[in-house]
């Protein structure tokens, strides 16, 4: 299983993951991520988002994330 936990400390924010190694360049997955509770979100392998070039998380100041992943 791959997959990812956000934490939001304050106001609800957004969460960009990004196939680069800068925050631009192709798009993995775009979160709300709320106050009230983290996002929690686990693929099994068969449909995990693949990212090629590396994986660059663009997080607001108040998010925290935890990502679990395997090298192909």
């Amino acid at each position: 299983m791959v997959g990812f936990v956000i934490t939001c400390s304050s106001t609800a924010a957004l969460a960009t993951f990004y196939d680069n190694t800068s925050g631009s360049g192709t798009k993995i997955i775009e979160a709300h991520v709320s106050t009230n509770q983290p996002l929690v979100i686990f693929f099994t392998e068969r449909f995990a988002p693949y990212f090629t070039i590396g994986l660059y998380l663009n997080l607001a100041s108040n998010l925290t994330a935890t990502v679990w992943w395997r090298e192909l």
